[in-house]
């Protein structure tokens, strides 16, 4: 049963999404160049990213599967309601001076 690369990541953690969302979807797939990525963080590039690999018979499902998700637009933001990073900021503020 040879594998095949279906999808490129250039991020660990979004290759790790993708190949676990594949699983949960019944694919069998793994994430090349995991372990190298984990232990020299700071080198994921240099190594050319990561490349989600899966069986033959079903490459042709995960591709489509994979770009679905990618393609699917993110919903736009509520009006009125400040982004995460001005929550974020906000929260840690009052944790600190408010206690």
């Amino acid at each position: 049963m040879p594998l095949v690369a279906v999808a490129h990541f250039i991020d660990l953690p979004e290759a790790q999404v993708a190949a676990s969302a594949l699983h949960a979807s019944g694919i069998d797939a793994v994430v090349q160049n995991e372990v190298v990525g984990q232990s020299f963080y700071h080198l994921q590039r240099a190594f050319g990213g990561f490349r989600i690999l899966v069986p033959e018979e079903d490459a042709a499902d995960a591709r489509a599967f994979v770009a679905a998700g990618r393609s699917e637009p993110r919903p736009p933001p509520e009006p009125g309601v400040p982004p995460p990073r001005t929550r974020t900021a906000v929260g840690m503020f009052l944790a600190l001076f408010l206690g």
